[in-house]
């Protein structure tokens, strides 16, 4: 009896183990595919890929917030500040937000729990909003700066009132959700943002849409602006005659000297007018070399600002819209549409890799930025100041 018993119980707890075991198979096994399978290698090619973006987002961004520390130049310009801000914001980004995104591909679930969940999709909200409103300010500033410069506000007032527009738009969309429980959905290992048809117009048309209808209009009356200016600049400077169209002149007169000395004496009086002109223009030349200089990387600048606002335009289009018409997309689709979940996550980090690109391009195409970065990238930091001296100096008298 004691032995039948005893072979019940082991019987028992055979069926008992196996079936949990089954259990945690399908669990995992639910998890793992709860949001797309990845083999060992895609995994490992993304999380290599996403880390690096994050480093360089990290990275990028902070140089940028310390030149403008360090440089009181930078400091002394609305712009930059703003440049600043946003690169604090998308330092953010980087430290707040991508390391959990890497974590939730990377394991396919989210395995931190549901508080967590709601923190993070409410900080990815604030965060991407106050980086686009912050390059629209950025455009307003500029506009502002052009059209108004003698704006009758102080530099502290500017810079506040950009600041609370940046924050307290951003802050709106990120909390209202939570006042009225739309809140970040978390089910069975997944989190994401609440799909809402009322949250996601509202929150994609201020996020988003509002910002880029502002700056499209804003970015292209600074484009009119330029043009015009370049054009009056062209048509009021002076034409000097070049040292080659008078030594050409000059060669065409010596090639068809006629024979009679009448003539001759003539020529050669004309070509001392030429030369005693030629020397007056060169003399009048090296008097207005300085305003001539200044005229022309005046007009130099000028293009390379127009040519960094549409880059800057360019990039954030192409790391934002697709995202943001996809989220419209999916709100108005829903069940109907079958979008991979791959596809989800590419462009949201495309939309993070404008956070890592901004400060390459102000690196690249403002020297005032680029070569402190540099030096700083080097780990050159006493060399900094130096620099900066360096190149302000050769953009005010040349090299």
């Amino acid at each position: 009896m004691n032995d039948t018993l005893a072979m019940k119980a082991i019987d028992s707890l055979y069926e008992s183990t196996s079936s949990s075991h089954m259990t945690g198979n399908i669990t995992d096994s639910s998890m793992d595919n709860s949001r797309y399978p990845l083999d060992a290698i895609g995994r490992a090619m993304g999380l290599v890929v996403q880390s690096l973006l994050c480093l360089v987002c990290i990275t990028g961004n902070f140089l940028v917030i310390r030149t403008v520390i360090l440089i009181k130049s930078l400091r002394d310009d609305v712009s930059n500040i703003l440049i600043a801000s946003l690169a604090g914001i998308d330092m953010l980004v980087g430290v707040g937000v991508m390391p959990f995104g890497i974590l939730y591909q990377v394991t396919g679930y989210w395995t931190i729990g549901r508080g967590a969940c709601i923190g993070w999709v409410t900080l990815d909200v604030i965060l991407c909003t106050a980086s686009i409103n912050n390059l629209t300010m950025i455009a307003v500033e500029k506009y502002i700066n052009i059209t108004k410069p003698l704006f009758p506000v102080s530099k502290r007032k500017m810079v506040t009132i950009y600041c609370l527009v940046i924050w307290a738009t951003s802050i709106t969309i990120g909390v209202v959700p939570l006042i009225v429980s739309w809140y970040p959905v978390f089910d069975e290992g997944k989190c994401h943002i609440n799909l809402h048809l009322g949250y996601q117009l509202y929150a994609t048309f201020i996020a988003f849409y509002l910002p880029l209808i502002i700056m499209l209009v804003v970015y292209g009356k600074i484009l009119k602006i330029s043009l015009s200016i370049a054009k009056d600049t062209a048509k009021q400077r002076p034409r000097v005659l070049p040292l080659e169209e008078v030594d050409s002149l000059v060669d065409d007169i010596e090639v068809q000297q006629p024979s009679n000395h009448k003539h001759s004496t003539a020529l050669d009086n004309n070509l001392n007018v030429t030369s005693s002109a030629h020397r007056s223009s060169n003399s009048t030349t090296d008097t207005n070399f300085q305003p001539l200089c200044s005229e022309a990387r005046g007009v130099h600048s000028n293009k390379k600002s127009i040519q960094t606002l549409g880059i800057i335009m360019g990039v954030f289009l192409v790391c934002w819209l697709p995202f943001f018409i996809y989220a419209l997309v999916r709100t108005f689709c829903k069940e109907k549409c079958t979008i991979p979940q791959v596809a989800t996550d590419i462009l949201t980090w495309l939309g993070y890799l404008n956070s890592c690109i901004n400060p390459l391009i102000y690196a690249h195409f403002y020297k005032k930025f680029g070569i402190p970065m540099k030096e700083m990238l080097c780990c050159r930091w006493k060399n900094v100041r130096a620099s900066v001296r360096q190149q302000i100096y050769e953009e005010k008298f040349g090299n």
